[in-house]
């Protein structure tokens, strides 16, 4: 039944994880199908419920993966708007919540996401020092697992290629 909130999301939550199987195997055009169904699904739920949040950050992950799926597929082109969607999504969250280690985490995915698609350099190291500062507030808050620590350091040593970065 389309009109049960719950039924639906799960759908879409379900495409989504046989979206990322497929992205495993290298099958993207399945997996570029799945995760478009499932965010048309999500964004229907988004519309007729715009204020509940996790279908806001339902769409910016149905968005993440559907980029990822097409940026692996070659079609760079068509991942960027995904990537600013996502980043979009995830900037407003974090600009609601400053403090949450979960913003802060969903918001320098999304950079990280974005960085990987071609950019102008002062963008990119915008971007960057974004990126950074999200994983510096996590590092600060406890919250950072040894990857996040692995990727600060990357961002770090990439920063220092950008003028008047730090």
């Amino acid at each position: 039944d389309p009109s049960d909130l719950r039924i639906s999301r799960d759908v879409a939550l379900s495409l989504n994880k046989r979206g990322d199987a497929y992205v495993e195997a290298k099958r993207y055009r399945e997996a570029i199908a799945d995760y478009r169904q499932a965010r048309d699904i999500i964004a229907s739920q988004w519309k007729a419920d715009p204020k509940q949040r996790e279908y806001e950050r339902d769409f910016a992950l149905s968005s993440h993966r559907l980029g990822i799926a097409l940026f692996e597929s070659g079609d760079v082109v068509a991942a960027i708007p995904m990537f600013d969607q996502q980043l979009t999504i995830m900037r407003r969250r974090w600009s609601a919540a400053p403090d949450k280690a979960w913003s802060k985490r969903d918001l320098a995915v999304a950079l990280q996401d974005r960085l990987d698609a071609p950019a102008a350099p002062a963008q990119a190291c915008a971007w960057r020092l974004e990126f950074v500062q999200m994983m510096r507030g996590l590092k600060d808050l406890g919250s950072a697992s040894a990857n996040d620590l692995q990727e600060l350091q990357k961002g770090e040593a990439a920063l220092r290629s950008c003028p008047a970065a730090g």
